[in-house]
Parts: C-alpha cells; structure tokens; sequence
C-alpha cells in the first residue's frame, strides 16, 4: 500500500511516470536492407505497370521448319541408336576413300532405305524437353549429309585427291569442275561449276 496525506492507496492506483528517451538508431545494415525491399518493390510495380509485347510472329522463311516440328507424332519408330550404327558402318564399308559404282549405289539405295524407316514425319515423346524429337532432327541431318556425300562421290567417275575410285582409277580432264550441293523441296540437286582462275588477293 502507498499512503498520501494519510490515504492508503492501492499500489494498482498510482501512477508511475515513464522515463522515454531519444529511439534507437538504425543499423547501418537495417538501413540497407530497408532500401533494398523498397527498391525491389518499386521494381515489381514497375514491372506490374509494363505491357508484355505480343509475340513476334516467325518470319516466312522460318514457317516450314516450324510446321514440321509442329506435326510430330508419337508412334513406332525404329531404334535410333541402331539407325545411326548401321550408317556410320555403311559410310565406313562403301564410301570410303577407295570405292567403286557398285559400293557407292549399294550406300546410296541403304540412304534412301533409312530415309523411308525414319520417315517424312517426325515421332515424338510429347514431352516439354523432346529427345525422342531431337533424335528425328539428328538422323535426318546425318542422312542428308550422307548421301551428300555419296551421290557427288557416285557421279565422280574419276580419281581426284582424296576422291579414289578404283573403277576410275586415273584422272579425267572433263572432271575438272566443282561440284554443287543444293537442297530443293526436300532432293539433292547437283550441278557443275568451273574452278575459278582468280589468284586470291595476297
């Protein structure tokens, strides 16, 4: 009890004054982290405030490629890893650097065999990340470059350098030319230009 002027009072009843000084200073840290948060939230309000741009639309050029992805299927397919095996040992065995006509057309009919087992459509997993896809993309590009090779190294009928028939075994002047690679609506085109003359520039 606490008594005034002979009044007891309850303890409960007396008012006890609060000594309050200055706040305590902000870490340099606290400080640096509260800049950070409301950097960051004016970023995303920012961001909040911007219009996502509409999707560009794929050139012309592009739209072929991306029709084909487009059509992949999931269906039976052969064993891609046995598809590659079987190419890279025909490459080997017929169109190396010493071949004759029978070797090189025996390869060209085994291309074109492989050509139809992958086939002109794609098979796929269905999956986000698509290595059955990926798979496809890869023969398809191996078997092109194979019978890039062949075909050129079939209508060749001489030796040349590295270029060795041994049907053709001597060098043929009417075969002093190059020969041109084009791709059109999926076949190989080859055609003939003459070496140029031109000393390149020294």
């Amino acid at each position: 009890m606490v008594t005034r002027g002979g009044d007891h009072l309850p303890e409960a009843c007396v008012a006890v004054p609060q000594v309050t000084g200055p706040e305590p200073a902000v870490s340099a840290i606290e400080a640096k982290q509260n800049r950070k948060a409301t950097a960051a939230r004016a970023d995303v309000d920012k961001r909040k405030a911007i219009k996502a741009p509409a999707p560009a639309k794929a050139p012309q050029a592009a739209r072929p490629a991306l029709d084909l992805l487009h059509s992949a299927q999931r269906r039976d397919a052969p064993n891609p890893a046995a598809v590659v095996a079987e190419l890279k040992a025909l490459m080997a065995d017929l169109v190396g650097p010493f071949s004759t006509g029978e070797k090189l057309r025996s390869a060209v009919q085994a291309i074109e065999r492989l050509k139809t087992e992958i086939g002109e459509i794609p098979f796929s997993s269905a999956a986000a990340f698509d290595p059955v896809l990926v798979d496809w993309l890869d023969l398809r590009n191996m078997l092109l470059v194979a019978q890039s090779v062949a075909l050129p190294a079939l209508g060749r009928t001489e030796s040349r350098g590295a270029h060795q028939r041994e049907d053709h075994p001597g060098l043929d002047d009417n075969w002093c030319v190059n020969q041109l690679i084009a791709l059109s609506r999926g076949q190989i085109e080859l055609s003939r230009s003459a070496p140029s003359t031109a000393r390149a520039a020294p």
